[in-house]
């Protein structure tokens, strides 16, 4: 919506905290279907693991609960559906002695990716999108910990509920399962002329070497410290921001 200037979107949120794929299942065609939604995106498997390691049963029951309510959509006139994998937990806090010889983190995380895989299989046989949730937060941890700790947080000091750096971890997966691409447009400098830019960005000025832009497409800015979980991304309100840049030859 912010990136695209679309005014014609609505989004609601039919999760409940806790839940299963075979809990929605239940619910879904009397909570979701009066809605009439075009698009609908599914992200889960955390709590269908049982937070144990994965066996037979566990995802046959994931797999048949996610098959009931991808058909209950499909049944409903849902035209794109975004089967989400699970997410992950975090590699420092989420402990459990259940996974010997692996860390519970490893061992569950391990459980969490089985489960990603019958979700894109079900994506696939359904003939719809899907979206790795579970990787990106994977590399998230590989990258950041190393660098700022292994108390930084990316899946929750919890283990498994992100703050909002997670939360950008996930959306991003999302946003590439729906089909965006992060193009939000293409400003040209001419060092030596007129700058140009593609709809949705304003050049109010420009000289040899700078240009001062108006932009609806660039909505985002992070706010918070840098190093903290908590960091996050704020959409402006207004309809438009002024960016300035100024390029040295």
């Amino acid at each position: 919506m912010a990136c695209a200037g679309r005014t014609d979107v609505r989004v609601f949120q039919f999760g409940w905290g806790g839940e299963t794929a075979g809990g929605f299942a239940n619910r879904a065609a009397n909570d979701l279907a009066d809605f009439r939604p075009t698009t609908v995106t599914l992200c889960y498997g955390m709590n269908d693991g049982s937070y144990q390691p994965f066996n037979d049963g566990i995802g046959k029951r994931y797999e048949d609960s996610l098959r009931k309510v991808l058909e209950i959509l499909r049944g409903s006139g849902v035209k794109h559906i975004v089967v989400g994998s699970p997410g992950a937990v975090d590699t420092f806090y989420f402990k459990r002695d259940n996974f010997a010889p692996q860390t519970g983190a490893d061992g569950y995380n391990e459980s969490l990716a089985h489960l990603g895989k019958i979700g894109k299989k079900l994506a696939d046989e359904f003939q719809q999108s899907f979206a790795d949730v579970h990787q990106p937060m994977i590399d998230a941890m590989l990258k950041s910990k190393p660098v700022l700790g292994d108390k930084y947080d990316v899946c929750g000091s919890d283990g498994f509920h992100p703050n909002d750096n997670g939360h950008l971890v996930m959306a991003c997966a999302f946003l590439k399962g729906l089909g965006f691409d992060g193009d939000i447009g293409t400003v040209t400098v001419d060092m030596s002329g007129n700058t140009t830019a593609t709809d949705g960005h304003k050049v109010v000025s420009s000289a040899p070497g700078s240009a001062e832009l108006e932009s609806t497409r660039y909505p985002f800015c992070f706010q918070g410290e840098p190093k903290s979980s908590t960091a996050h991304s704020a959409s402006f309100r207004s309809s438009r921001s002024t960016l300035s840049s100024t390029a040295t030859p």
